[in-house]
């Protein structure tokens, strides 16, 4: 994989690698702050996602050493086909609704 999110976070994979020894970057957004100040972030919400995403991020890594790749890959998939599902499932009752 060489590329995930929307543009903010690169995904490197080194040349002959598995994914488990590939490198996630984020890069810092600076209006951030500002926003948050403002009011236009939840801070309930971010702090919900930063406690589940440092005990996720733990057990990521742990599993990942316990795990041949093939498994991780299929893994990825099944989350990969499951979020195409939702979103098509989500999509066609809206679709339904307003027509």
């Amino acid at each position: 994989m060489t590329g995930a999110g929307n543009g903010d976070r690169t995904h490197v994979r080194f040349l002959g690698r598995p994914e488990r020894n590939s490198l996630r970057v984020g890069l810092w957004r600076p209006q951030v702050p500002e926003q948050a100040l403002e009011g236009f972030v939840s801070l309930p919400l971010a702090m919900t996602i930063l406690i589940g995403s440092s005990i996720g991020s733990q057990l990521g890594a742990l599993t990942t050493h316990h795990l041949p790749n093939r498994i991780l890959r299929l893994i990825f998939g099944c989350l990969v086909a499951a979020t195409v599902v939702m979103i098509l499932w989500d999509l066609s009752s809206s679709l339904v609704r307003h027509a």
